[in-house]
């Protein structure tokens, strides 16, 4: 570049020397008729002799150099200030896209919630009916069931919903990368089939943050959508994984959630050999239900987003037509954590004691849970708003058991119900339910005063099993 300007400023120079030797040649030969302009050109006349001329065209080649010098910085100003308008440019849309994708997840999310409540109360009844009827020898099992099936996989839908919007409940454990994609070599060939699928692992001691079916659901809607796009061609398909120091500057293509901060990153990168994605279309690839493919239907890469998401991480795309298409993400690496585990147990069906307060506004979560703690037998008050229950609860306090309360209601919301709640009734145990994740609910608590938390829509033996936690011994009959 600088090779360049100066090679300019000469070439100006040069051309302002000559055309004032020429121009005063010209103005000689108006002076002095009788010269041939020939010899005012070459200098052969002594009324004008060459020296003289020499210093004005020095002068005038000064000129030139100075004028040359000008015009050069103020192109380069303006190339300068071309390059800042194609850098902002490029992150205002960096920013647009930012914001329509939490736009898109934000709506996801609330619809997410409001539909799992309809869920909760679907479910809870189907369950409900089926014991009523007999169970697997009543007349209706098979049809109650189905509808517990149906809503079991509406509930998966909406929990994708979820991990899209960056909202599902998740505890990030630790994932030791490379060992968990041997772990899951096998899954991750069920979508690939006869293709070649290589590993080029090289970060055996780098550990994530993450979920280890997310992890996997991750790569595989990855590798579902590049084997769908292939058409009839056959493709190699390559995943990497490798340790990354990245500053602030190398999150420039970088699609995340919260903004990414310089630091060490595992790097996992998922490669294709087949058709590539064109430039207008690569834009839309994480919308929901957004697809070119004919089969191609649901939330695929809106969901790796999601996942994305959760995980704190970023994810690139870089693609060309015929040439393939490589996925790049970047997840922040951590040190290992010490892990406490989780009891889990075969219950029996409960019988039990006490008095449970169920606060919801939804009519049909209140009113299947009454049903079901009450055929456990325990005695059970509802309530649907947060102003009804703290009137009603003082009477019930000393026989109170346990309380489920719901988070967000109209009016007094569950955050205010229990900061009441903890000024006069500390001993009580609380539970929140909620359609949100179990991070982004309890955010809002002091994690000491709250004793257990249901993601909605929750089977009804987890209210079972997390009831059993918070009793005392006492409260069960067996």
């Amino acid at each position: 570049m600088v090779f360049k300007s100066s090679s300019r400023i000469v070439v100006i120079a040069l051309l302002f020397g000559a055309a004032a030797w020429v121009l005063d040649a010209w103005l000689s030969s108006v002076l002095f008729p009788d010269a041939t302009f020939v010899g005012l050109l070459t200098g052969d006349f002594p009324e004008r002799s060459i020296y003289v001329r020499s210093v004005v065209v020095l002068l005038i080649v000064m000129f030139g150099l100075v004028a040359g010098t000008l015009m050069s910085r103020i192109e380069a100003g303006y190339e300068e200030q071309q390059r800042g308008t194609k850098a902002t440019h490029r992150e205002r849309e960096q920013e647009l896209k930012q914001l329509n994708q939490e736009a898109i997840g934000s709506l996801a999310g609330g619809f997410a919630h409001e539909f799992n409540n309809i869920l909760q109360a679907m479910m809870g009844s189907a369950y409900i009916a089926d014991l009523q009827s007999g169970g697997e020898g009543g007349p209706i099992h098979e049809h109650l069931r189905d509808i517990q099936i149906s809503g079991a996989r509406a509930a998966k839908l909406c929990d994708q919903m979820l991990t899209f919007a960056g909202k599902k409940s998740v505890l990030l454990k630790d994932i030791y990368v490379d060992r968990q994609l041997k772990a899951i070599e096998s899954s991750l060939k069920e979508i690939t089939g006869d293709l070649p699928l290589h590993f080029s692992l090289e970060a055996p001691d780098l550990i994530m943050g993450g979920d280890a079916g997310l992890f996997r659901d991750l790569l595989r809607n990855v590798l579902k959508n590049a084997v769908e796009a292939r058409g009839e061609h056959s493709i190699t398909l390559e995943i990497s994984t490798r340790r990354r120091t990245c500053s602030e500057q190398d999150f420039g293509a970088v699609i995340s959630g919260a903004p990414l901060k310089a630091g060490e990153y595992v790097e996992l990168s998922v490669k294709d050999t087949g058709t590539g994605i064109a430039a207008n279309v690569r834009d839309r690839i994480f919308d929901p239900f957004y697809s070119t493919k004919f089969q191609g239907r649901g939330l695929g890469l809106s969901e790796v987003m999601g996942i994305v998401r959760t995980f704190s991480g970023g994810v690139s795309v870089t693609s060309a037509l015929n040439a393939g298409t490589t996925f790049t993400f970047l997840f922040p690496a951590r040190a290992a954590e010490v892990s406490t585990g989780r009891r889990s147990s075969s219950i029996p069906m409960p019988t039990g004691q006490g008095l449970i307060w169920i606060v919801d506004d939804e009519l049909l979560i209140t009113q299947t849970l009454q049903r079901v703690l009450a055929r456990w037998g325990f005695e059970v008050n509802t309530a649907r708003s947060g102003e009804d229950f703290l009137e009603a609860f003082p009477d019930t306090a000393e026989a109170c058991s346990c309380i489920l309360l719901d988070l967000t209601m109209p009016g007094i919301g569950g955050v205010e119900v229990h900061a009441s709640l903890r000024k006069n009734f500390v001993r009580i145990p609380v539970i929140i339910m909620s359609g949100y994740n179990e991070e982004q609910s309890l955010a809002q608590f002091d994690p000491e005063t709250i004793a257990g938390f249901l993601h909605k829509p929750f089977p009804l033996e987890a209210v079972e099993e997390i009831l059993r936690k918070v009793l005392p011994p006492d409260a069960w009959s067996k």
